[in-house]
């Protein structure tokens, strides 16, 4: 199974995690999720795009596709009290290794708040 991962579309960043794998915070967590629409009020949202905005704050960003052939843990739902909670998980291991990881693409956020009019 694909799962996903944002981060910044600095292409030193990303040509770094392509060679180098993904590499877990100081607390040992890779962050992932399922890149899902999902509806709220009427009002259609990807993960992706979600998460961009409401948790790391990035108006464009680049998606990594992580094939779970990489995991070495099982994967642990991530606690948020967001509308995209059901789809955002956290992996607990050191690094994802490169060969597991590929980029999925370069995005612009295209957020629309739940109670968007």
């Amino acid at each position: 199974m694909k799962y996903y991962h944002i981060t910044d579309r600095d292409i030193l960043l990303v040509e770094k995690i392509l060679g180098e794998g993904l590499k877990a915070n100081d607390e040992g967590q890779i962050f992932l999720f399922e890149n899902v629409a999902f509806k709220v009020n009427d009002v259609v949202n990807k993960v992706s795009d979600h998460i961009a905005v409401n948790q790391v704050y990035l108006d464009e960003y680049a998606i990594l596709e992580i094939d779970s052939k990489g995991f070495k843990t099982e994967l642990i739902q991530d606690n948020v009290g967001e509308f995209s909670a059901r789809w955002q998980w956290i992996l607990e291991q050191d690094s994802i290794d490169p060969e597991y990881i590929e980029l999925h693409g370069i995005a612009e956020a295209n957020y629309k708040p739940p109670f968007y009019k």
